[in-house]
């Protein structure tokens, strides 16, 4: 067994929480998903040498865009992507009281998955995110100009409680759950 506890500290104005998230925030996933998926399974059917069986085996946490988006006013909750965007958007929706719709076609799939990977697949280690809709598209551009890679909008909080999927602009109805602990 390998146990690993991680002590720090930060000012009170950095820290965003799941519960920050407010009614008529944009909803971003800072990087495409699926990828990490797609390479389990490509481990689990023998062919451990794809590009996206490495990206599951070393993943790559965004820690310095979260200091970055850290330091953002604008930036209301954040989290990693660590069980797939269908669970993670509902620990944020649970802790700030709020509903959430997320734009199945606005969901940065990564090479190699399709969206229900991106959406379910654990282990991106992304980083998922609410903004204020005013900032929202000036938080994207800076973001990409410094780091080189995108903040993808791929919905809004709602003040409903419940995680809708849409598609065409449509409400669909769906499975797709993340990875449940326990």
């Amino acid at each position: 067994a390998i146990s690993v506890t991680a002590i720090g500290r930060a000012a009170d104005t950095h820290i965003k929480r799941r519960s920050g998230a407010r009614t008529g925030d944009v909803i971003f996933a800072a990087g495409e998903l699926g990828a990490s998926g797609a390479g389990l399974h490509d481990i689990l059917e023998g062919r451990p040498d794809t590009q996206a069986a490495g990206i599951h085996r070393t993943p790559r946490p965004q820690v310095a865009e979260g200091i970055w988006l850290g330091g953002r006013t604008e930036v209301r909750a954040m989290m990693d992507i660590s069980d797939g965007i269908a669970s993670d958007i509902r620990h944020v929706m649970e802790r700030s009281g709020v509903g959430a719709e997320i734009d199945i076609e606005r969901l940065p799939v990564a090479s190699g998955a399709d969206a229900r990977t991106a959406a379910t697949a654990g282990e991106d280690y992304k980083l998922l995110l609410t903004a204020e809709p005013a900032a929202a598209e000036q938080l994207a551009a800076e973001f990409h100009s410094r780091f080189g890679t995108r903040l993808y909008p791929i919905g809004r909080i709602t003040d409903g409680k419940e995680l809708v999927w849409l598609k065409d602009g449509v409400p669909v109805e769906l499975d797709w759950q993340g990875y449940r602990h326990y």
